[in-house]
C-alpha cells in the first residue's frame, strides 16, 4: 500500500495540492489502484517530472477502459478490424470515410481535444470530486454507454480514476451575483490603507505592478475566488474613490480581529475594524441599498442581491497571534471559544439579512510563518522535521477543530443555509512542508524581508520599510522570484501560494460539507 501511495503521488499530473486528495482516496478507488499498480515511477520525480510518463499513463488508461467501444480504433481511416488503419490510405483520401459515431472514439477526436483543453485550462488532469461520488463516477469507465444515459449533453469528459463531469456546467451565469467578505490582511483588498494611507512597494509588484492595498506581491485568495465566479475584484467598503459595489463589498482590513480590541491601533497595531464593526458596516450598506440611495454616484446592487451572494470569512489569525508573546499558548486558548462563537453569531445575523451561503476559512499553520519562527520563544525540540513550531501549530489545530464543530452546530440551526468550513490549514501546511512538490522552492523563508538565512525576516524592519540598524540604513527589498516562495513577507502568502490554495478550494474537496462550485457556476479559469 505504501508503494502504491508513492506511485500515486509521483503520477499526479494535477493542479498542485491535489496529492493531498489522492492520499485520502488512495485506498478507496479501485480504478486508480488498477492504473497505478501497472506503472513504476520514482517518487522523486514529483509533479514536475512526470510528464515524460504521460504516454504510459494514457496507455494504461486505454487498456483499462474495457467498456469503451473503440478505445484504440481510428474513426477516419480504412481497413476495419481492431484499428481501422491502413498506412497506404490515409484519412481524407476518396476511399476513406469517417465514422458516424465520433463520440465513441477517444484518440484525438474533437471530443478528446476538448477534454484535454479543459484539463489544461484548469491546471489539472485529475479534478477530484467528493468521496461520495467516486464509486458512481468510476463506473463510467466500465460502462461508457451509461454516460449517454445519464445526461442530455453531447459528452461527459472522463479523466483517469477521478472524473470531472461537465454535465453540471450548464450555467450561463453564476448563481452567486455578489460576494461579501469579512476578514483581516489575508483578504483585505485596500480597506486599511483607504483609512490609513501609507502603503509602499514592493507590495503589489507581481500582478498590479504597484501597491494595491493587499498584503502580498499580487492577488489574494478572495481575488482568485471572485474571478473564478465571474465577478470583479471586491471594492473595499472604506474606499470612497473608484469603488463599485454592484457585485459585493469587502469589509476586511489589515490587522483586524474577531473580538473587539481593547487597545489602540497606534499602541499595538490592531485594527479598530473588528468583525463586529464589519458587520455593522454590512448592515448600513444593506439599509442604503434597500432605500436605493444613490451615494454620489457609487454603484450599488439591486435590493434582492443579498440572498444570491456568497459570504466569506477569513479572520481570526490576529486574535490568535497578537497575544502569543505576552500570554503564551495557554493564555490565548482561554478566549478562543469566544472567537468561534462570535463568528457563528455573525453568520446568524447575516442570515437574518438574507444571506444563505457562508464560507469560513480556518486558521493557517502559523507555526510555519517566518515571522513567528523568528519572534516567538522556542527551542530546537519544538521544531518538526520541516522546521515548523509544533506547539503553536497544534494549538491552531485545536482552534480549527473547535471552529469546525461550532460551524456544524450553526449549520444544523439554519436548515436552509449552506455553512461551509474550508480547510486552508491543510493546504498551506502542505506548501510549507513540501514546497518543491508544488513547483516552489522555499517554504519557511520570506521573499520580502531582511537578514537572509533560513527565514529572511527581521522584526525591526518589515517588508518595504527603511530603518537604521546598527548604524546602517537598511531597506527591505523583495526577491526577484516570488513565484518560488510560499511566504511573501514572513506573515502573508505570495500570489502563487494564494492561487494554489484557491484552485484546491474550488474543487470542494477541502470543504466540510463538500461544496462543488461547478454546480453553481460556470467557473472561469484563474490565470
Amino acid at each position: 500500500m505504501e508503494q502504491l501511495k508513492a506511485r500515486a503521488e509521483a503520477c499526479l499530473l494535477v493542479a498542485p495540492l491535489e496529492r493531498i486528495f489522492l492520499r485520502r482516496i488512495s485506498s478507496e478507488n479501485p480504478f486508480i489502484h488498477s492504473i497505478l499498480t501497472k506503472i513504476t515511477l520514482p517518487p522523486s520525480d514529483g509533479i514536475g517530472g512526470v510528464g515524460q510518463y504521460l504516454p504510459q499513463i494514457v496507455s494504461e488508461i486505454d487498456a483499462t477502459i474495457k467498456g469503451q467501444k473503440h478505445s484504440s480504433r481510428a474513426c477516419c481511416e480504412h481497413g476495419g478490424g481492431d484499428y481501422n488503419f491502413d498506412p497506404k490510405i490515409m484519412c481524407g483520401n476518396m476511399a476513406v470515410s469517417a465514422c458516424d459515431d465520433l463520440r465513441n472514439y477517444i484518440h484525438f477526436t474533437e471530443a478528446a481535444n476538448k477534454l484535454v483543453t479543459w484539463a489544461i485550462l484548469n491546471d489539472s488532469l485529475f479534478y477530484p470530486l467528493s468521496h461520495s461520488r467516486n464509486t458512481v463516477i468510476s463506473n463510467l469507465f466500465i460502462d461508457p454507454g451509461a454516460m449517454h444515459k445519464t445526461t442530455t449533453t453531447k459528452m461527459n469528459y472522463v479523466i483517469s480514476g477521478n472524473v470531472y463531469l461537465l454535465t453540471h456546467i450548464s450555467h450561463s451565469e453564476c448563481d452567486f451575483k455578489a460576494m461579501f467578505n469579512f476578514g483581516d490582511s489575508n483578504s483585505d483588498t485596500g480597506g486599511f490603507y483607504a483609512a490609513f494611507p501609507g502603503e509602499s512597494g514592493p507590495y503589489g509588484m507581481t500582478y498590479f505592478k504597484k501597491p494595491s492595498g493587499r498584503a502580498s506581491d499580487g492577488r489574494l485568495i478572495i481575488d482568485f475566488l471572485a474571478h473564478a465566479l465571474g465577478l470583479p475584484f471586491l471594492s473595499p467598503y472604506l474606499q470612497s474613490i473608484g469603488s463599485d459595489y454592484k457585485h459585493g463589498v469587502n469589509y476586511a482590513t489589515l490587522a483586524s480581529t474577531v473580538l473587539l480590541p481593547n487597545t489602540s491601533l497606534f499602541v499595538t497595531g490592531i485594527s479598530p475594524f473588528s468583525l463586529a464593526i464589519q458587520l455593522n458596516q454590512m448592515k448600513q450598506f444593506k439599509t442604503k441599498v434597500d432605500e436605493e440611495v444613490d451615494q454620489q454616484g457609487i454603484k450599488l446592487p439591486s435590493p434582492d442581491i443579498f440572498g444570491k451572494s456568497l459570504y466569506t470569512f477569513y479572520i481570526g489569525q490576529n486574535d490568535f497571534t497578537s497575544n502569543l508573546a505576552a500570554l503564551g499558548i495557554g493564555g490565548v486558548q482561554e478566549y478562543l471559544p469566544q472567537v468561534v462563537s462570535q463568528i457563528a453569531a455573525t453568520i446568524k445575523e447575516l442570515y437574518n439579512l438574507g444571506g444563505r451561503t457562508f464560507m469560513v476559512l480556518n486558521l493557517a499553520p502559523v507555526g510555519c510563518y517566518p515571522a513567528l519562527l523568528v519572534e516567538l520563544p522556542h527551542d530546537s525540540s519544538d521544531l518538526d522535521e520541516f522546521g515548523c513550531l509544533v506547539s503553536y501549530n497544534n494549538a491552531v489545530v485545536d482552534y480549527n477543530n473547535m471552529l469546525k464543530e461550532t460551524l456544524k452546530q450553526t449549520r444544523e440551526s439554519l436548515s436552509d443555509a449552506s455553512v461551509i468550513y474550508v480547510d486552508t490549514h491543510t493546504l498551506l501546511l502542505e506548501l510549507f512542508q513540501h514546497p518543491t512538490s508544488h513547483g516552489l522552492q522555499y517554504g519557511t523563508k520570506a521573499c520580502c524581508g531582511y537578514g537572509g538565512g533560513d527565514y529572511n525576516f527581521d522584526p525591526k524592519v518589515y517588508c518595504g520599510n527603511t530603518k537604521e540598524i546598527n548604524g546602517s540604513t537598511v531597506t527591505t527589498t523583495a526577491c526577484d522570484d516570488p513565484y518560488n516562495y510560499v511566504s511573501w513577507d514572513g506573515i502573508h502568502a505570495t500570489e502563487t501560494a494564494n492561487k494554489l490554495i484557491t484552485s484546491a478550494i474550488l474543487n470542494g474537496s477541502y470543504s466540510d460539507p463538500p461544496f462543488l462550485f461547478q454546480e453553481h457556476c460556470d467557473l472561469q479559469h484563474i490565470g
